[in-house]
């Protein structure tokens, strides 16, 4: 089923990530790194799960690059959303916006799933390890759901 590929897939996603920014040995990821990643994950999630309309959209107004820990935590977050957002709340339409300024980048995801209260839901493991990734990081992290109204996840790495 779509959602077993979709975890298979995310799961090889991140190994490949992992291989590939150490395997670079840079001292920083640029946005663009970052950009390119997302459109290829973006673009096979939409190929395993037609029925979902899948947009993303960068602005791009200046130079930006992290840490490779960053780098890395940034995508998983963003892969956990979208998996989450498809598994979950059985969205049928997600966005993903990247804006980078040169100080600082910002993501956000946003889906028109289920949605649920955070106040009140178990967290599993999606939702623990969003908001660890984000924090061993340095990750700026915000979480805004509402039951029958989606979700929505909101990013800032300062430069």
């Amino acid at each position: 089923d779509q959602i077993e590929k979709l975890s298979s897939f995310t799961r090889q996603t991140m190994q490949e990530l992992r291989e590939t920014v150490w395997a670079m040995k840079k001292d920083s990821i640029t946005g663009e790194e970052l950009d390119a990643r997302i459109k290829d994950y973006l673009s096979k999630v939409a190929d395993l799960c037609p029925d979902v309309n899948l947009t993303y959209t960068s602005k791009d107004k200046g130079d930006f690059s992290f840490d490779p820990a960053q780098g890395i935590n940034l995508y998983r977050i963003i892969q956990e959303a979208v998996q989450n957002s498809i598994k979950h709340g059985e969205a049928t339409s997600i966005a993903v916006t990247t804006f980078m300024d040169g100080k600082s980048l910002k993501a956000k995801v946003i889906d028109n799933g289920r949605g649920f209260d955070p106040a009140t839901v178990e967290k599993g493991n999606g939702l623990y390890n969003m908001e660890n990734r984000a924090l061993q990081s340095q990750i700026s992290y915000k979480l805004k759901s509402q039951v029958n109204k989606g979700t929505t996840i909101l990013l800032e790495v300062e430069g």
